[in-house]
C-alpha cells in the first residue's frame, strides 16, 4: 500500500483451504496476528495462513465449534467468535414408547451426532440399528450412515450437487434422498435420487424440468412419495420403483408424506398450515388428522406419529397412536434457539424409543 493507501500492485491469493471449491461458503471472518506475519481467516473452520512463503494455511483446532466473525486481541491470546449458521447437532432424546414422563427433552446438553460442521436430516435404519443424516463435515452437504449411537459414520455420497432429506427403503436395501445442483441460484430445480445404502450409482427417479422434494418409501418399498411442482403447485406424487412411472397423489398440497406400516394410509403435511392429513392408499378424500404438525417436523413409528413445534416459546413433542388417535405429550423445554427450523429434523426410531 502507498502513502496515500492507494493499492501498490495487483492483488494476491494467500491460499486455497483444502478441498475448496467454488461451491463453498465465502469467507467470514478476516484479521492480522501480532507481527502482521500471518492472517486469521474463517471459512468452513479456522486457518492461519502465512503472507510469504508457500501460503499453505493451517486448520486452528476449535473443538465444537465453527467461528464465523471473529476478532483477535492486540497480543494474540485471545478471540472472540460468532458460531457459524450451520453448526447444528443431531440429538437424541426419549421417544413415546420409552415409558418416560413428559420431561425437559434436551437440556441433558448431549447431542448424538455433531461436528463443527452442519449435521441434519436424521433417519433411523427399518430395524434402528443405524442413522442416515446429512452432513456438511466434507464442505457440501452430503448423506451419510453412522451406528445407532452415533459411532462409524460413514459418507454414502459424494456428488458435486447438495443432498438431503434421506429416506430409508423398507428392506434398508436403498436410500433415497433429494439432490439440488451445488451453486445454484434461488429456485433451482430439485431431483429425487436412489443409492445403495453401501454406497453406488445413484439413480435419479424424477424429471429434470421439474422441482421434487422430500422423499420417502411406500410400506411395501415399491414406491416413493414425494413432493413435486410439476402441475404448477406443490403436490404429493408417487413414483414406482424402480420403473419410474409416476401418479398425483393429492390435489390440494401435500408435503413430507409417510405411509402407514400397514400400508392403508398415506399420512402427510402441507406447505403453511400446521397439521397432518391423510388419504387410503387405494384411493379416496383426504382428512385432517391433527393441527399440529410441519412439514419438516414429523415422523413415524411403528405405532404411531410425532409431531414438533419448533416456532413457539416452548418447544413441544406430541404423539398419537393411528388406532386410537390419542395425543400425549412427549416432551416440552425452552427453546432458546437450539431447535432451529431448518430443513428436515425429525426422525422416530421404528419402536419408538428415540427421537431424533
Amino acid at each position: 500500500m502507498n502513502r496515500d493507501r492507494s493499492a501498490a500492485g495487483d492483488p494476491e491469493l494467500l491460499g486455497a483451504t483444502a478441498g475448496e471449491d467454488e461451491a463453498k461458503s465465502s469467507i467470514e471472518g478476516l484479521g492480522w496476528l501480532p507481527g502482521g506475519d500471518e492472517v486469521l481467516f474463517s471459512r468452513q473452520g479456522l486457518w492461519v495462513v502465512p503472507i510469504g512463503g508457500r501460503r499453505e494455511p493451517r486448520l486452528v483446532p476449535t473443538p465444537g465449534h465453527r467461528p464465523d466473525a471473529f476478532s483477535v486481541s492486540r497480543d494474540g491470546r485471545r478471540l472472540a467468535f460468532t458460531r457459524g449458521s450451520m453448526d447444528l447437532d443431531i440429538w437424541r432424546m426419549p421417544g413415546p414408547r420409552s415409558g418416560g414422563e413428559a420431561g425437559e427433552g434436551l437440556v441433558d446438553g448431549h447431542s448424538l451426532i455433531g461436528t463443527t460442521m452442519g449435521e441434519s436430516n436424521p433417519q433411523y435404519s427399518p430395524d434402528g440399528k443405524r442413522i442416515a443424516f446429512t452432513s456438511a463435515r466434507t464442505g457440501g452437504l452430503q448423506i451419510w450412515v453412522a451406528d445407532a449411537d452415533g459411532a462409524n459414520a460413514v459418507q454414502v455420497t459424494s456428488s458435486r450437487a447438495w443432498n438431503g432429506s434421506p429416506r430409508w427403503s423398507p428392506d434398508g436395501r436403498y436410500l433415497s434422498y433429494d439432490e439440488v445442483a451445488r451453486g445454484s441460484v434461488k429456485g433451482a430445480k430439485g431431483d429425487i435420487v436412489v443409492i445403495p445404502t453401501g454406497g453406488g450409482p445413484a439413480r435419479r427417479v424424477t424429471p429434470p424440468d421439474s422441482h421434487e422434494h422430500l422423499p420417502s418409501w411406500s410400506a411395501d418399498g415399491r414406491s416413493i412419495y414425494y413432493e413435486s411442482d410439476r402441475t404448477g403447485e406443490l403436490q404429493l406424487w408417487k413414483t414406482a420403483f424402480p420403473s419410474g412411472e409416476s401418479v398425483q397423489v393429492t390435489d390440494a398440497g401435500g408435503a413430507a408424506a409417510f405411509e402407514s406400516p400397514d400400508g392403508r394410509w398415506v399420512y402427510y403435511a402441507k406447505r403453511g398450515p400446521p397439521g397432518l392429513w391423510r388419504k387410503p392408499v387405494a384411493g379416496g378424500d383426504e382428512e385432517r388428522v391433527t393441527e399440529h404438525g410441519h412439514a419438516m417436523f414429523w415422523g413415524t413409528y411403528d405405532k404411531g406419529a410425532c409431531t414438533l413445534d419448533p416456532l413457539s416459546d416452548d418447544v413441544t413433542i406430541e404423539c398419537f397412536d393411528f388406532e386410537s388417535m390419542r395425543f400425549s405429550t412427549i416432551a416440552r423445554f425452552p427453546n432458546q434457539g437450539r431447535v432451529r427450523p431448518t430443513g428436515p429434523s425429525f426422525g422416530v426410531s421404528p419402536d419408538g424409543q428415540w427421537i431424533l
